[in-house]
């Protein structure tokens, strides 16, 4: 039964997404007010597909389990991510697919302090999607734009880390 396992559990889902999109605005909030935080955000959580989540432009997307992938609504990092991309949308738009994998990257940094981003997405041995630790460089990194939206977001975690070192874990 899927709701037994605790990577296909559809109503855990539907409370994580829940969860982790108010923290995320409430977090966001001390620091910028959009427009698009007034409105309303739907989040679509246990669609049929497995082992993806998106952006539509105007909904996070999140997909069921299966016993390759874990349900992406149970992945917070997933879930921070796939809010960045809205953020970038409404906050001057995705003009960049590179840059938007970067920015959606950076919101789960924030929010987990950590380089490691979708531990739990492959079911079998929970290797992270991706580490943001390595240094990523143009054009040497170059590809598709999540090759290359690791060149922002490792940019962004060694400034992070940077900024750990100088000020204390509350200013970083």
């Amino acid at each position: 039964d899927e709701d037994e396992s605790p990577w296909l559990n559809k109503k855990l889902a539907q409370a994580m997404v829940y969860a982790h999109v108010n923290k995320m605005i409430a977090h966001s909030l001390q620091y910028i007010h959009p427009t698009w935080f007034d409105e309303p955000l739907q989040a679509n959580t246990n669609l049929s597909s497995t082992c993806n989540a998106h952006w539509d432009g105007r909904t996070i997307n999140l997909y069921s389990g299966n016993s390759r992938c874990g349900n992406t609504g149970l992945i917070s990092d997933v879930i921070y991510h796939e809010w960045g991309h809205g953020l970038d949308a409404n906050t001057g738009g995705i003009q960049d697919g590179a840059f938007s994998e970067g920015i959606g990257d950076i919101m789960s940094v924030l929010m987990t302090r950590s380089n490691l981003l979708g531990i739990g997405f492959m079911v079998t041995d929970s290797a992270p999607v991706r580490d943001l630790a390595p240094d990523k460089i143009y054009p040497r990194d170059r590809g598709g734009v999540h090759a290359e939206g690791l060149i922002i977001g490792s940019t962004f975690w060694d400034l992070f880390e940077a900024f750990k070192e100088q000020y204390t874990e509350d200013y970083a």
